[in-house]
């Protein structure tokens, strides 16, 4: 999926951990993949590079 495809919601905390929340743009209210940050930081690095 692309970036513009791609909704990003700002860091959301649950129990102390930051968490980063991804969701399709064109179905706002379907469910998200959570990622942890160090995941995240890592797609990131990664997409970065492509």
């Amino acid at each position: 999926m692309s970036a513009n495809r791609t909704a990003r919601s700002p860091t959301a905390r649950s129990a102390g951990t930051a968490l980063v929340p991804v969701r399709d743009s064109k179905a706002p209210t379907g469910p998200a993949l959570v990622f942890g940050p160090d995941a995240w930081s890592a797609f990131v690095e990664y997409a970065a590079r492509r």
